[in-house]
């Protein structure tokens, strides 16, 4: 029996294969430096498949993207429409709409600044291969220098992408800017003083970001969801979801989220050096520490491949005791081998030996919860919300070990089912550039994804049955300078 493939499935594998219809982008982006771009693809019984890109071409790249699957042309002309997309769009050639949308990730991507997940996902399948194949074409990225400029409606917005500038561009290598009220520019100096009204006005008309949408933005939105169009709206729901359930949560428990997502990161070294580092003590133990990973990592590797890794890494144990990065291997490759005995036992003998060992805290953590001790996490990381609070005599720490940590973390409050803290580790997980994350996060991150969005719809029915729920949502939505 043929089984119909996913809209997700079908874009990933099969999307290249369908002509391209028809590309589209604001005829203002060259100059606003935010791109609204649409690709459109048309299947051979008349329907279209289609795709949408929103590019920061000063800083974050594809910040935002959306798409359609096999509609009737007069569907996808509706879906479009619901963007606002339709308004002064332009026709143009593939090949710039190509380059547009790759320079802006290029851009991001020079600083880790992570693209929206479901491009890196899914709509960058809709795109052809970027290669020789696709005509280069020089697109402007950054500022008049072509320096990185953030731009963000409030000080607590993008507060990741800040601290990616800081730390891969360095200081007085980029440009920030906070629109403050009354569209007055806070910070940055990018915009001369002559234009400067006029810039700021054409940001807010061509980046219709949803923190800036009024109260009857809102209440727009909110009316016109329905159980067919809600998965269009993922970026919208995460932001429902951070202002009306996680930051007021956050807040009964006397935590200030724009403060405690500021110093998640303290320490954390992004450039992969930190002190995980500190255990290989030589050049060949090093080398050893690559060849076994590269080996155990390795896709479709087969079991007897890892009986002979497994040897190698014994050998190295003795070799080296005094490094528990081979203990984690050897757990590694029992699991991989389904030898869950002595995976297990291999838990407790790194406890015991490396004690403050944090991957080994972190499996041992994971022990607890598959077997039902959930409440015994806390007492393994002492109940400390932030890597510095944990290793408080350490100055810096290695980004595997930020992962592992607040993994743990965001593990441990999703089996709670707390999802305020569980949202709240999630954003900080989320810091990490994207093709760091492994399969554990991103399937913690899409759970999280499912509960935003469950969460949300809940909220949403509420407020429509209820005028007074309605406007106390709407509240909670609204930025200080969208009132």
């Amino acid at each position: 029996m043929n089984q119909s493939l996913s809209p997700e499935k079908y874009i990933k594998t099969r999307a290249r294969t369908l002509k391209i219809d028809r590309c589209l982008v604001n005829g203002d982006w060259n100059s606003s430096m935010f791109a609204h771009v649409i690709i459109i693809r048309k299947h051979t019984n008349g329907n279209f498949t289609f795709a949408g890109y929103l590019v920061d071409l000063l800083c974050l790249g594809v910040k935002d993207t959306f798409y359609g699957f096999n509609h009737y042309e007069e569907e996808m002309e509706e879906l479009l429409e619901t963007y606002g997309l339709e308004n002064e769009m332009v026709e143009i050639e593939y090949a710039l709409a190509h380059n547009i949308i790759f320079a802006g990730e290029e851009l991001a991507s020079e600083y880790h600044i992570p693209q929206h997940r479901d491009f890196v996902n899914i709509t960058k399948y809709l795109l052809e291969e970027d290669d020789e194949k696709v005509p280069l074409i020089e697109i402007h990225t950054g500022d008049k220098d072509g320096l990185p400029h953030l731009i963000v409606t409030s000080s607590d917005a993008n507060l990741s992408a800040l601290a990616c500038l800081k730390k891969f561009a360095g200081e007085g290598n980029y440009h920030y800017t906070v629109l403050g009220e009354e569209g007055l520019i806070e910070g940055g100096d990018y915009f001369g003083e002559d234009d400067e009204d006029d810039e700021d006005e054409e940001l807010n008309d061509d980046f219709p970001d949803c923190h800036l949408w009024t109260e009857d933005d809102w209440r727009s939105f909110i009316s016109d969801l329905t159980q067919e169009n809600y998965s269009l709206f993922l970026q919208e729901f995460s932001y429902i979801f951070l202002m009306a359930i996680t930051k007021p949560g956050l807040k009964e428990r006397g935590l200030d989220i724009t403060h405690e997502l500021s110093i998640a990161d303290k320490g954390v070294d992004w450039n992969e050096n930190g002190e995980e580092n500190e255990y290989i003590k030589t050049p060949e133990e090093g080398v050893a520490i690559e060849k076994i990973y590269n080996q155990i990592t390795k896709k479709g590797v087969s079991s007897k491949e890892i009986k002979k890794v497994l040897s190698t890494i014994q050998d190295c144990i003795k070799k080296w005791p005094n490094n528990p990065l081979f203990r984690n291997y050897q757990y590694n490759a029992y699991l991989l081998l389904d030898d869950i005995d002595r995976a297990e036992a291999e838990i407790f003998e790194t406890l015991r030996l490396f004690p403050d060992y944090l991957v080994g805290k972190t499996i041992y953590a994971d022990y607890l919860i598959a077997y039902e001790r959930i409440d015994e996490v806390p007492d393994v990381f002492k109940s400390k919300r932030y890597l510095f609070e944990l290793y408080s005599d350490r100055s810096s720490f290695h980004i595997n070990e930020f992962m592992h940590f607040y993994t743990s973390w965001l593990f441990y409050y999703t089996s709670k089912e707390d999802y305020v803290m569980a949202d709240f580790y999630a954003r900080i997980l989320e810091m990490m550039p994207e093709d760091l994350l492994r399969d554990k996060q991103h399937s913690l991150l899409d759970m999280m994804d499912i509960q935003r969005t469950m969460l949300v719809l809940k909220l949403v029915s509420k407020s429509k049955e209820n005028t007074e729920e309605m406007d106390k949502l709407i509240s909670m939505l609204i930025n200080d300078q969208a009132r």
